[in-house]
């Protein structure tokens, strides 16, 4: 049987793919849910059997599917499209942490990096709007403009090529990410 996150995948139809699944994985890290409550990402969904766990509502679900059911209700919103969207182009876990970052879905969390250790896999210092930096110019450096938006394409083209790989395969690309944001930051 597969697991909750593959679960939640394949419920907004998205592909299980090694980008999909390890920014699921650390977005569920991130909300630092029990596991038995079957609920990784803290949904609030009055659905599935759920009960009421915290003052903010997050529930218990009885099993993995009761959980993903739920998950899945909660993302479909329209408030969500544009992550449903970026799981399901499933080739970005850039774009799948931006799209998750700008949603209602614990807006401002974790000093505004949320989720922090989808965040943290990737390495990368977000620019702030606008360039970054500068005062006002529109930023300077190595992390402002047409610099900035080409390593963030190259980031999303390496993972774009391991939609198919093995987890043994991925280690490689975790090396070129690695030598990436080398390269971002001299």
């Amino acid at each position: 049987m597969a697991d909750i996150y593959a679960m939640i995948l394949h419920k907004i139809n998205a592909p299980v793919n090694s980008v999909t699944y390890s920014a699921l994985t650390d977005w569920g890290i991130s909300e630092g849910i029990p596991a038995d409550w079957h609920n990784p990402l803290a949904t609030t969904e009055n659905c599935c059997g759920g009960i009421s766990m915290n003052s903010d509502g997050v529930k218990k679900y009885p099993s993995d599917s009761n959980g993903a059911e739920a998950t899945a209700i909660t993302l479909l919103f329209p408030a969500y499209d544009a992550v449903v969207h970026a799981l399901q182009a499933g080739t970005s876990m850039f774009d799948i942490w931006k799209a998750i970052n700008q949603s209602p879905w614990c807006k401002g969390c974790q000093k505004g990096k949320y989720p922090v250790v989808l965040y943290d896999h990737l390495g990368v210092t977000i620019p702030p709007p606008g360039g970054g930096g500068g005062g006002g110019g529109g930023g300077h450096g190595p992390r402002s403009g047409k610099h900035w938006s080409a390593l963030i394409d190259q980031w999303s083209g390496v993972q774009h090529t391991i939609n198919n790989w093995s987890p043994g395969e991925y280690q490689h690309l975790v090396d070129q990410g690695r030598r990436i944001r080398k390269l971002a930051r001299e």
